[in-house]
C-alpha cells in the first residue's frame, strides 16, 4: 500500500463513476529513473521498484492496449516528454480524462474508451497494475483515514492556538494594568518631589517661623 500513499481523498470521485485520479503517484526522482529505464524492464530500476512496492504490473507501449477485463482497472502513465499533445486521450463513462506524467487512475468501471488521436503520436505508454476489489477497499479506506487524521491534527492545531491566545490575555492586561500605574505614580510624584525641594531646612531638622517684627523695634 506505500505506492498509493500519496492519494488524497479529494482524488476520489464518484461522478459519473466511482475513481481515483491523482497526480504525482511517485516522488519525480523516482519515477524519472523508471521512466528513463522502461526499455529495460529487467533492469536494477525496476527491480527495486518490485522490491519495494511488491506490485505485479505489465507494461503496455500504448494506452490501447490496456486489459479492460480486469476486475480493477489501474493505469500508471508515462507519458513522453516529446508529447505536446493535450492530452485528452481517456474517457470513462463520458466523461474526458488528462494523460498525464506519473498520474494514476483507479477504478472499478470498464466503460474506458482511448481516443484516436488526429495528430499520429507512436507511443502513449502507462503501466497497468495488477491490484484486486480488496485493494481498491483498503486504499479507500486509507483515504478516509488520513482525511480524518489531518481534520484531527487541524481541530488540534486550532484549539491550542486559541488556548494559547487565551491565556496570553491575562498576562496582557496585567501588563497594561502595571504600566498605567507607573505612568500615573510618576504623574503625581513630580511636583511632590518639586515641592520638596522648594522646602528650605533651617537648622537641624527644625523650621524657622517668621512673624511680624516687635513693637517697638524699628
Amino acid at each position: 500500500m506505500n505506492f498509493f500513499k500519496r492519494l488524497s481523498k479529494r482524488y476520489h470521485r464518484t461522478d459519473p463513476v466511482e475513481y481515483i485520479m491523482g497526480p504525482i503517484i511517485l516522488p519525480t526522482l523516482e519515477y524519472d529513473d523508471l521512466y528513463e529505464n522502461q526499455t529495460r524492464l529487467d533492469g536494477t530500476a525496476w527491480k527495486k521498484f518490485e522490491e519495494n512496492y511488491k506490485l505485479k504490473y505489465i507494461f503496455h507501449d500504448d494506452l490501447r492496449d490496456v486489459d479492460l477485463d480486469r476486475d480493477i482497472i489501474c493505469l500508471w502513465f508515462f507519458r513522453e516528454r516529446s508529447d505536446r499533445d493535450p492530452g485528452t486521450d481517456i474517457k470513462l463513462a463520458g466523461k474526458i480524462l488528462t494523460y498525464l506524467a506519473n498520474s494514476i487512475l483507479i477504478t472499478p468501471c470498464k466503460q474506458i474508451k482511448i481516443k484516436e488521436r488526429n495528430k499520429f503520436f507512436p507511443r502513449r505508454p502507462c503501466v497497468q497494475l495488477d491490484i484486486d476489489k480488496e485493494t481498491f477497499l483498503n486504499i479507500k479506506k486509507d483515504l478516509i483515514c488520513s482525511s480524518m487524521r489531518s481534520m484531527s491534527a487541524s481541530a488540534a492545531a486550532t484549539s491550542a492556538l486559541r488556548l494559547a491566545r487565551a491565556s496570553s490575555l491575562p498576562v496582557v492586561r496585567s501588563a497594561v494594568t502595571m504600566a498605567s500605574t507607573r505612568v500615573a505614580s510618576s504623574l503625581f510624584a513630580e511636583p511632590c518631589a518639586e515641592a520638596k525641594s522648594e522646602r528650605r531646612p533651617t537648622g537641624s531638622g527644625s523650621l524657622r517661623l517668621e512673624g511680624p517684627p516687635a513693637l517697638g523695634s524699628v
